[in-house]
């Protein structure tokens, strides 16, 4: 019998590959060859599967950032290119097929919307965290956070989306841009970010 994560894992792919309009009973079953008694073992019908859907999905982008950030040392320059080699792995944190299949969710469909809010406001305060190592502008961090999360953003919702290898370019010259000293010292010295 499939166990439940063996369900989500596969309703992360058809998300994926389908949208949320692939995630019915019938032809989840059908690709997986099981009954629609293995299905309602685990779910109490749709509307609970694609519930817990959205919280597994939600529950993968999480951890694999949060995993990314505290196994780096605290220099936000070694954080953020590590998080740009992150791009290279399929199924790291650049997913932009399982992007664009939550966000045209989201529009139709209040929990797919409340998790990719969730989704992102967790990027956005994870990234202003490195940032904050570098500024105590709370603008600063800001749009400096933002700045290589809409570039992601973006590339995944272009059609076809950027290439992992282009994306991964972009955010070397991004980098580039990046100060590599450690964080203001006593002497109260504030690096200025993107040389602005």
């Amino acid at each position: 019998m499939l166990s439940r994560s063996d369900w989500l894992n596969h309703g992360i792919k058809v998300l994926g590959t389908a949208g949320s309009e692939g995630l019915r009973i019938d032809p989840l079953c059908a690709q997986l060859g099981v009954t629609k008694g293995s299905f309602h073992h685990h779910f109490d019908g749709i509307a609970d599967y694609k519930r817990a859907l959205l919280n597994e999905y939600q529950r993968e982008v999480i951890a694999a950032l949060d995993h990314a950030v505290a196994s780096k040392t605290p220099r936000p320059s070694d954080v953020l290119a590590s998080l740009t080699s992150m791009i290279d792995h399929p199924d790291g944190l650049y997913r932009p097929e399982l992007e664009v299949a939550l966000r045209v969710w989201a529009f139709s469909d209040i929990a797919a919307r409340e998790a990719q809010q969730r989704i992102d406001e967790r990027r956005i305060k994870v990234l202003e965290g490195v940032w904050s190592q570098l500024s105590s502008d709370p603008d600063r961090i800001q749009a400096s956070a933002l700045l290589p999360y809409l570039v992601a953003v973006g590339a995944s919702m272009m059609l076809p989306p950027v290439p992992r290898e282009t994306l991964r370019r972009v955010y070397d010259l991004l980098l580039v841009a990046v100060p590599k000293h450690d964080p203001p010292g006593a002497d109260g010295h504030q690096p200025r970010l993107f040389n602005t």
